[in-house]
């Protein structure tokens, strides 16, 4: 169990490369990130986040075309899923669409196979309730035979 006195089952199977004030550029972390894991069988490696090592211009499209095209060597020399984690762009998010949320180029909308959004909502007590019942519906209830948890606070 860790400090909050969560039982962390996998903990083994998880590797930190922690580049907190070493961080490379892509086009130089890239060769390196894939010799350490090649061969490893990883299910996935997360960049988070990617401001740090972004090269080019980030509202430039063919800039990150490129860019992106790192993450698809990743996963193309190592086999495993490469997920990266990219801000917002300023101001209120809620209105726009989940594409339409990220800073930059539209590249980052249409190159991902995935998106999952994170905002933060403004709740109210009447908020929780109501959607407290649509999180104990079977859905959910399945998700955690199979080792997810939710829940609600």
């Amino acid at each position: 169990m860790d400090a909050k006195g969560i039982d962390v089952k996998f903990a083994d199977n998880i590797t930190i490369w922690n580049l907190r004030g070493n961080a490379l550029p892509m086009d130089q972390l890239v060769p390196k990130l894939i010799r350490r894991i090649k061969n490893q069988n990883y299910s996935a490696v997360i960049i988070d986040p990617i401001y740090k090592v972004i090269t080019g211009d980030e509202n430039n499209a063919s800039d990150m075309g490129k860019f992106c095209n790192y993450f698809d060597k990743i996963c193309l020399d190592t086999g495993c899923s490469t997920i990266y984690c990219h801000h917002h762009s300023k101001g209120t998010q809620g209105q726009k669409k989940a594409q339409d949320r990220g800073s930059g180029s539209g590249v980052f909308a249409r190159d991902p196979d995935a998106i999952i959004n994170l905002i933060q909502l403004d709740t109210t007590p009447d908020f929780i309730l109501e959607n407290a019942a649509e999180c104990s519906n079977s859905k959910f209830n399945s998700m955690e035979s199979r080792g997810f948890t939710s829940r609600v606070s």
